[in-house]
């Protein structure tokens, strides 16, 4: 099926064709994606790691199990953004325990408590997973028209990997802004992804 190249036209049919993968499938591809993270030196260096909760009925992967790992890692730390709907920002905060830290937030999706005292500015985060619904080869990314992690990723210095079926890691290149920031890399079930700009 030939995908159209107009940028909404285009996440509304991957979203379509991933929200139709099941759930067991979802789960065996995440299991393959989280292993090859796993062994990634760049994952093994950070010691700073901004997270995110994989919305499952949105059709993202579930990231829970990976995110009770991180926080099993003695020498790694988890952080979680929360939405600022106001600012159409994203506030970062600490998490210890994915129980008592956490509550629904914004568009349904798991979120940090409000508590200042777990609250960290960008500079504190090493690598973060940047959720997304389309991507190229190059490392170009849509996400879901909200524009939440746009101004944080401009201002982020570290690494940006993402997680994505192979379907929806399109071979010719996405028509984004000049100022929309590229992930590094982008770990499928089948391979990891260095991004190279063009």
């Amino acid at each position: 099926m030939e995908l159209p190249r107009e940028p909404q036209l285009l996440r509304k049919a991957i979203l379509q064709k991933r929200n139709q993968t099941s759930l067991l499938d979802r789960n065996l591809a995440f299991s393959t994606i989280k292993s090859y993270l796993l062994d990634l030196p760049e994952f093994q260096n950070a010691s700073s790691i901004l997270g995110y909760y994989g919305k499952s009925s949105s059709g993202e992967f579930d990231t829970s199990s990976l995110l009770a790992e991180i926080i099993s890692m003695k020498n790694k730390r988890l952080f979680l953004p929360r939405c600022d709907s106001e600012k159409i920002s994203l506030d970062l905060y600490f998490i210890q325990n994915l129980t008592d830290d956490i509550e629904k937030g914004a568009y349904g999706i798991m979120e940090p408590k409000i508590r200042i005292e777990h609250r960290v500015p960008l500079t504190n985060i090493d690598l973060i997973f940047v959720p997304g619904s389309v991507f190229d080869r190059s490392g170009r990314r849509y996400g879901y028209g909200a524009g939440y992690y746009d101004s944080l990723l401009q201002k982020f210095q570290g690494i940006k990997i993402a997680f994505a079926f192979e379907f929806t890691v399109m071979d010719f290149p996405l028509a984004v802004h000049s100022k929309d920031v590229p992930v590094d890399i982008i770990i499928t079930p089948s391979e990891i992804i260095r991004a190279i700009p063009s």
